[in-house]
């Protein structure tokens, strides 16, 4: 646990530094890798994943898999045991920006956390119950906000959640 911790605060403390040129990225092609990355998971829990086609942004593509994963990873995860996982990945165009939804039918978060979640070590459950190091969405948080985004969570407990973010066009 101390070595997944400490290769994840490698992995945030990095994002930002390393890059220096955006790159044209294609999203579907980004999330195609994403699942395949979690296809074992994804059958375990007889997961099902709707995506809308998606657009090439000029992002980092590593961050662009980064971002995805955590974000699907923790819908396949906080998801109880005897429901179907139903993931929707959608796309709103706004003016100057790309608005991305990922919503799931999981476990939800409570409105008083909302804000609290993109916070680096921030966990609302236990390592007993679910794992991680509460690393993932602060990650994501900064992989957006480096591409001058914003990301969001709207959530209803007991019944899903909805992640939004914006990158420029």
């Amino acid at each position: 646990r101390m070595q997944n911790l400490l290769d994840d605060l490698l992995k945030y403390s990095t994002i930002g530094r390393k890059e220096k040129n955006l790159e044209l990225v294609d999203l579907n092609d980004t999330i195609y890798n994403v699942i395949q990355n979690v296809q074992h998971t994804v059958q375990e829990k007889n997961a099902e994943i709707i995506i809308e086609p998606l657009p090439k942004v000029n992002a980092f593509p590593i961050q662009m898999v980064q971002l995805f994963q955590n974000l699907i990873s923790n819908a396949l995860k906080f998801v109880p045991n005897d429901k179907k996982p139903i993931i929707n990945i959608n796309i709103v165009d706004k003016n100057e920006f790309h608005q991305i939804e990922v919503n799931d039918n999981g476990i939800g978060i409570q409105n008083e956390y909302l804000e609290k979640i993109f916070l680096v070590f921030k966990r609302l459950h236990g390592k007993d119950e679910y794992e991680g190091t509460g690393i993932g969405l602060a990650t994501c948080k900064k992989i957006i906000e480096n591409l001058n985004g914003q990301i969001w969570v709207k959530s209803e407990f007991g019944k899903g959640t909805s992640f939004f973010f914006t990158i420029p066009k």
